[in-house]
């Protein structure tokens, strides 16, 4: 595919969790963000296993890369702001600077490392089938990543709102 005809192909996923992203969010200052990061991560570790299921050589667009793609925008939409509120939830607003930055720090770390492992693990195939062996392993990978964000949020982080901050 061309660049233009792959952009087309992807976009319906980001926009997906661009919608989703400030509903989650009214719906985490109610209940809480763990349970909004279970239920994405569930809908990474679905869309990621369905990349792994129907994407071969020839997939189709609907089961191989709309379907999944989808559900793995589900997934961010219902992670990334809330990964946000999540670690900043008990800073105090006299620390909120430097837990800001902290984050932010640790968060763009993440994706340079995250980019990196993808690299890596892709490789440099020599064929269309090298390069769907390389994906697989970025797709597992992150199956795995979807799987412990849920683990984390519904079996350590604390329920509910956060606590009452001292002004």
């Amino acid at each position: 595919w061309s660049v233009l005809k792959t952009g087309f192909a992807i976009a319906p996923g980001p926009m997906l969790a661009t919608v989703i992203s400030p509903f989650a969010g009214r719906v985490a200052d109610k209940i809480g963000n763990a349970p909004i990061l279970m239920v994405g991560g569930i809908f990474g570790v679905c869309g990621a296993a369905l990349h792994l299921a129907f994407t071969d050589n020839n997939p189709s667009y609907v089961t191989g890369l709309l379907i999944p793609g989808l559900l793995i925008g589900a997934g961010a939409g219902c992670s990334f702001a809330m990964l946000v509120g999540a670690s900043m939830r008990d800073i105090q607003p006299a620390q909120f600077g430097m837990g800001g930055a902290g984050r932010t720090t640790i968060f763009q770390l993440s994706i340079a490392v995250a980019v990196a492992v993808a690299i890596t693990l892709v490789g440099r195939p020599a064929s269309a089938s090298g390069l769907l062996d390389g994906l697989q392993k970025v797709w597992l990978l992150s199956l795995i990543m979807w799987a412990l964000q849920t683990l984390t949020f519904g079996l350590l982080f604390p329920r509910g709102r956060a606590t009452s901050i001292q002004h």
